[in-house]
């Protein structure tokens, strides 16, 4: 049997006052119930896990989480659309504004001529202009609150002409309302096609019809 060198001794005493120290430190630091007698691998484990637990715990609390408040949606409030649409009958010679399935307003109107009649059908407000132009059998017409509805006709005030002078010295009269007399677009009274422009917005439903 080999003798062990002196040398071991001192090894072994540095190693064991080592360990001790850090023994009391550990339970000086994390105030352990750890006994006198508990095995020195037991008080290693035990070290080393509290150790990860520690710095797991550090990690997780540099983690902010943001979550959304929750909506009540009793709170909201409900939206309302509000369906608009131009309804002119051409028999009658009126227009009608409906909103939200109620006739709101009706106004005396003057359809397309013989020759020159009023297209019927669905269609759509798809032109707004305060002021539009146009020529027919050598006169130029001012038409005023124009809304087109089809290519070349659409919605507007009784028409007029202006001279050089820029004055207005011609204008289609009230009595014409009720008759269809225009060159195929739909006319309405002074201050009731101003009404119906405002009321109207650009994609509003027009139904004509007889």
């Amino acid at each position: 049997m080999k003798k062990i060198t002196p040398i071991i001794f001192p090894i072994i005493l540095f190693f064991t006052i080592f360990f001790s120290g850090i023994f009391l430190i550990y339970n000086t630091a994390f105030k352990s119930n750890f006994k006198t007698q508990a095995s020195i691998f037991s008080f290693f484990y035990d070290f080393f896990s509290n150790f990860k637990k520690q710095e797991k715990s550090q990690n997780s609390a540099n983690i902010v989480l943001v979550s959304q408040p929750e909506i009540n949606t009793q709170t909201l409030p409900e939206l309302k659309i509000t369906e608009k649409k131009i309804e002119i009958n051409l028999k009658e010679q009126k227009m009608y504004l409906w909103q939200d399935g109620k006739i709101i307003n009706q106004f005396l109107v003057s359809s397309g001529r013989k020759g020159r009649e009023t297209k019927t059908g669905n269609f759509s407000v798809i032109e707004k202009l305060p002021m539009a132009f146009g020529c027919s059998e050598g006169q130029c017409w001012k038409m005023p609150y124009w809304m087109k509805i089809y290519p070349a006709n659409g919605i507007h005030e009784l028409p007029f002409i202006t001279n050089n002078g820029g004055r207005t010295y011609f204008r289609e009269g009230q009595s014409s309302l009720g008759h269809p007399v225009s060159h195929g677009c739909i006319r309405l009274g002074i201050g009731n096609a101003e009404k119906v422009y405002n009321w109207t917005a650009t994609g509003t439903p027009v139904i004509i019809h007889r």
